[in-house]
């Protein structure tokens, strides 16, 4: 494996870190998983460290905000990156 594979592996693993919460903290059957993603997605590619959640008000730290702390809280943030389990996928999130 050259360096730019590994180059785009861990860019795709890092936007898949990003982009998609474990399902111990997000539920993708939630009527509204696809603008809450939608929108964490925004803030992400705007630099924003949250956003408003669609249905509470809400406001939601980003995975990238929170990556900057260095640590799991344990307060049970939606986008923690330090959280492990398994990551959805979801077709025309991730920005190509």
């Amino acid at each position: 494996m050259n360096s730019g594979e590994r180059t785009g592996l861990t860019v795709e693993w890092a936007q898949q870190l990003l982009y998609f919460p474990s399902e111990r903290r997000f539920d993708y059957d939630h009527p509204l998983a696809a603008l809450r993603l939608q929108r964490h997605r925004d803030a992400l590619m705007a630099g924003a460290a949250s956003y408003v959640d669609p249905e509470t008000g809400d406001t939601v730290l980003t995975a990238a905000s929170l990556m900057e702390q260095g640590f799991c809280c344990s307060l049970g943030c939606r986008h923690c990156p330090f959280t492990g389990g398994r990551r959805q996928v979801i077709p025309g999130i991730v920005p190509g």
